[in-house]
């Protein structure tokens, strides 16, 4: 016996390949903003200067010895990290004629000293 077998009418649908999923890392942690260092203070020097004006900061280094920085732009900024027991800090600026303001900040940003007189001396001392 012969079989014969005849197309359908049908023409076959056509199927879609499965698409692609991205397969995504699982989530990190987000690590925790870094601890402040202890000993950690931030000078700053904020006024204003005339052009031609030396504006000098003497400040309280990490092994507590001041140091002199000269003709400085404002405003003027420093972080120190303080050597264990060294507890004093301290920043002092002079101008001939501007008008200056000092801050000591803590390494949270915390204000520790500030003087906002504006005078062409300034000092604040922790």
């Amino acid at each position: 016996t012969v079989t014969t077998v005849s197309p359908s009418a049908e023409t076959p649908t056509p199927t879609a390949a499965p698409v692609p999923t991205a397969v995504l890392p699982a989530p990190q942690a987000v690590p925790p903003p870094a601890a402040a260092v202890p000993g950690t203070v931030t000078y700053r020097i904020t006024g204003t200067r005339n052009l031609i004006d030396l504006v000098t900061v003497i400040y309280t280094d990490a092994q507590g010895a001041l140091q002199t920085d000269m003709n400085v732009a404002l405003p003027w900024t420093k972080t120190i990290v303080l050597n264990p027991g060294v507890s004093l800090s301290s920043v002092t600026a002079t101008s001939v004629s501007g008008q200056l303001n000092c801050a000591i900040l803590d390494a949270n940003g915390s204000l520790i000293a500030t003087q906002n007189n504006n005078s062409i001396i300034t000092n604040c001392t922790r």
